[in-house]
């Protein structure tokens, strides 16, 4: 499929974004993912015991960020290392369920660099940083 005209096209347009407006999804067995049937609440378990933390263009990453190549695989489309290279990338996120979690390991990605998001969420990434910045000082 990547071969065809189409899906070549699609592919270097994808590469010549100038900026991209995203949103953040958690991952959990209650999210539209699910909700519209793109994935079932067994598989987003099974990613999440495999270290997915978060998704940004049905491509999952960790808590650090990192993207889980095994899992995105499955989706032609654009890849987070593409979505790096994106001058400017707009976030929005709000609203249950908690995707605090998800939009902390996206900003450790450095996926975005504008964040829309409402206080709830807000709060909450700060206090996961704060948490895991905190962690990271302690001696052991």
């Amino acid at each position: 499929m990547e071969a065809t005209p189409a899906v070549r096209q699609a592919t270097e347009f994808l590469r010549r974004l100038d900026a991209a407006v995203v949103g953040i999804g958690a991952v959990s067995p209650h999210v539209s993912l699910v909700e519209r049937e793109y994935l079932t609440a067994a598989e987003m378990v099974r990613y999440r015991r495999l270290g997915a933390r978060g998704e940004m263009l049905l491509q999952f990453f960790d808590v650090n960020g990192d993207p889980l190549e095994a899992l995105n695989r499955r989706v032609i489309g654009m890849s987070l290392g593409q979505l790096r290279r994106v001058p400017v990338v707009v976030a929005g996120v709000s609203g249950p369920p908690d995707k605090s979690e998800a939009v902390l390991a996206a900003l450790r990605g450095h996926f975005v660099h504008v964040l829309i998001t409402d206080a709830e969420t807000a709060r909450l990434v700060l206090k996961g940083a704060d948490a895991t910045s905190s962690a990271r000082r302690t001696p052991r």
